[in-house]
């Protein structure tokens, strides 16, 4: 898998941001790759980005639409016709999520904050209580105005359990 974020200035009058997003999986084979960073950094993403985060651990679908604002989204990692955008559309989304048992752990090995934007580099390794070999991942938050999240965008090629989502 490779993902790049690339944030640009302002005052250059270019984008805020770009992104790239290339999978390493297609919808007939996956092969999990090692991931290079393991947990263990100090850092913690503080605020709302904790709160989604906590909740989607423990599988809490309702705490983790809360995090949202009103017209607020997630984009799962296939790809941008996987979005879903306020409260109806996640709450549907993660309860089909969180239907596997439980909810999805991933293990923090590096957290950057820039302003309104936190990317949370992982590794994810369970899911509902199954336990999936060490697979890492990328999570990119952004908050709006009210401070809830405005978007997460997430980057890994982790599979559900057999048969869920």
């Amino acid at each position: 898998m490779g993902t790049s974020l690339i944030p640009y200035s302002r005052k250059n009058r270019l984008p805020r941001a770009a992104r790239l997003r290339h999978a390493a999986c297609s919808r007939t084979w996956h092969e999990v790759r090692p991931p290079i960073l393991w947990p263990g950094t100090d850092r913690q993403p503080g605020g709302i980005v904790g709160q989604f985060q906590d909740a989607v651990a423990a599988g809490d679908a309702d705490a983790a639409v809360r995090a949202f604002e009103p017209d607020g989204y997630f984009r799962e990692p296939i790809g941008p016709q996987y979005t879903h955008r306020g409260p109806r559309e996640l709450h549907a989304y993660f309860t089909e999520c969180f239907s596997a048992g439980g909810g999805v752990v991933r293990q923090q090995c590096a957290v950057t904050e820039e302003g309104a934007r936190c990317a949370v580099e992982y590794i994810c390794v369970s899911w509902g209580g199954h336990e999936l070999p060490p697979q890492a991942g990328l999570g990119v938050y952004e908050r709006g105005p009210d401070g809830r999240l405005a978007a997460v965008r997430i980057y890994d090629d982790v599979a559900a359990p057999a048969g869920r989502h």
